[in-house]
């Protein structure tokens, strides 16, 4: 499974990430021109959701011209935040405009029948949503990803619980900022010693709530 990593201009991050084989997550508003790492877009929208601030199109396609040369391994096309099936006609509407390969984010009020026929639109998809929806449905948007042949990637995990779950309900990639912000490799020096992740049960994996056991044992 394929961790990436939300950017940071650390020099130590940078060597973690590249120890364990990360790649950097950029962002509109987050992001490096000097890189040698794999690296997936995402599309901000969440970012300004947070921030109670309008996502800025314009500066989502600036940018993203600017990374297409360089191939990113995914692009996330734009998404309404718990939007549900509204969010999903908004990517849509964006999908045609973003270069291959690009990923369909999900989130609560979305089920799979209502998406499945669009799929071919896409190369992946990106689980968001509520922390409690996407770990009740997350195994099942990694199944569906398969059967249809694309890939499934799991937001904001960033704690060791959070990787074992995504690679036991076999996720091929996830994000989160817990490692980087915290300049913190603990969960994934521990991801890539752990030999198998069948045993693992659901548990509150949110980078916030999380964090902070984390960053209590950074040194063990």
């Amino acid at each position: 499974m394929k961790i990436y990593l939300g950017f940071t201009g650390n020099k130590k991050v940078a060597e973690f990430m590249q120890k364990y084989d990360c790649g950097w997550l950029f962002s509109p508003t987050n992001y490096s021109k000097n890189f040698r790492e794999q690296f997936c877009l995402d599309n901000g929208c969440f970012s300004a959701y947070l921030n109670k601030k309008t996502w800025d199109e314009v500066a989502f396609y600036d940018y993203l011209r600017m990374f297409v040369p360089y191939k990113p391994d995914f692009t996330v096309v734009p998404d309404i935040v718990a939007g549900g099936m509204d969010s999903f006609e908004f990517s849509l509407s964006h999908a045609p405009a973003i270069p291959r390969p690009r990923y369909l984010a999900v989130q609560d009020g979305m089920i799979s029948n209502d998406i499945r026929w669009d799929l071919d639109k896409f190369d992946g998809i990106f689980v968001g949503g509520t922390v409690k929806w996407k770990m009740d449905t997350a195994k099942m948007w990694a199944d569906i990803a398969h059967l249809h042949g694309i890939k499934c990637h799991v937001g904001r995990i960033g704690t060791f619980q959070g990787y074992a779950l995504c690679e036991g309900w076999g996720v091929d990639s996830v994000d989160g900022t817990n490692p980087s912000r915290n300049c913190n490799e603990r969960p994934l020096r521990m991801f890539k010693e752990q030999s198998s992740f069948n045993d693992f049960e659901w548990m509150d994996i949110d980078e916030e709530t999380t964090a902070r056991a984390d960053d209590e044992n950074k040194g063990a």
